[in-house]
């Protein structure tokens, strides 16, 4: 019985450390535009999303113009965090209000 509780002890810090109820977070993503013209560059800042807003944070910053590879917006993998973080609400949503 002694050699079991420490093999019990991670699984059970595992399994409880999941069941926290937070409200969802995301990290900030970038979001970057082309601007064409004289002297075309990548304008890109910071995005954050939160309980209490959504909405840029950083200034904005110019980058070479092959750092947005033909892309306006957030990046493929931003837009999959975005999307994880979404759904993350709503399944939030659902267990706090119910099925919307």
């Amino acid at each position: 019985m002694q050699s079991l509780i420490p093999i019990l002890i991670v699984p059970l810090i595992t399994f409880l450390s999941s069941c926290k109820d937070d409200f969802p977070t995301i990290q900030p993503q970038e979001r970057c535009v082309v601007v064409l013209g004289e002297n075309a560059r990548c304008r890109c800042h910071f995005y954050s999303w939160s309980i209490t807003g959504i909405g840029r944070i950083t200034e904005s910053v110019n980058k070479p113009i092959e750092y947005c590879d033909k892309l306006v917006g957030f990046k493929p993998e931003s837009s999959v965090k975005i999307y994880e973080w979404e759904e993350s609400i709503r399944l939030w949503l659902n267990r706090h209000l119910g099925d919307i």
